[in-house]
């Protein structure tokens, strides 16, 4: 065989092999688009979902004001975090008291969002669909990123601190138990009951903590 035809053998099988990479590579892609397409079709359907469950409640707010009582408007863009934290324990009350799954607790809240709140929820909702992120899907989640926008990690740190160097001082036993907790709950902290137990102990006055000790 003259060197000539060897050449052309070799060219036109490297030309296939070529084809063959090319081939493969593109499937691939087009496999990764699909699923990719499919995951941001399910994210489509929920946010749809989402908007179609929270124009249902509107709706029965409207026929019935008074079947329940109403998550109230959420105060973003009043730039006071302590506000905000009002309100995040009035929602959580009314959570304490309905047997709601985590995803209706998330529609509620949304159904209240109004001006500079609606417009940022929608924001969120698309940034997080362009980033191939899911839904908020739980109150727990929702509180995390609200508090991570409307909470300064500034007055996150003083909230802990708060908690930190409370003492019982001139307050009572119950309203010293009352104000820890509160502190706990501010600064979103959630613990093993014998470390908040060790905590309460801590601030008593110390003639009150020994009585506690020895009994």
């Amino acid at each position: 065989m003259s060197r000539t035809g060897s050449d052309d053998e070799r060219r036109v099988l490297q030309e296939a092999e070529i084809k063959a990479r090319n081939d493969f590579t593109l499937q691939a892609m087009h496999q990764q688009f699909e699923r990719l397409n499919l995951q941001l079709q399910e994210m489509r359907d929920t946010i749809a979902d989402q908007n179609d469950t929270i124009a249902e409640l509107r709706r029965e707010n409207n026929v019935r004001p008074q079947a329940r009582r109403n998550v109230p408007h959420a105060p973003i863009g009043a730039r006071d975090p302590d506000l905000y934290l009002d309100w995040e324990r009035k929602v959580e009350a009314i959570f304490d008291c309905q047997n709601y799954s985590e995803g209706k607790k998330v529609k509620l809240v949304v159904v209240e969002f109004f001006d500079y709140a609606a417009i940022w929820w929608k924001k969120l909702a698309r940034d997080r669909l362009q980033e191939g992120q899911a839904p908020v899907a739980t109150w727990a989640e929702m509180k995390r990123v609200m508090r991570k926008r409307f909470v300064p990690s500034h007055f996150q740190r003083e909230l802990q601190q708060r908690l930190q160097t409370l003492k019982q001082g001139s307050m009572s036993v119950d309203e010293y138990f009352k104000a820890m907790d509160m502190a706990m709950i501010q600064a979103n902290c959630t613990e093993e009951e014998e470390a908040t137990m060790a905590r309460f102990l801590n601030g008593l006055n110390k003639e009150i903590a020994d009585e506690y000790v020895l009994f």
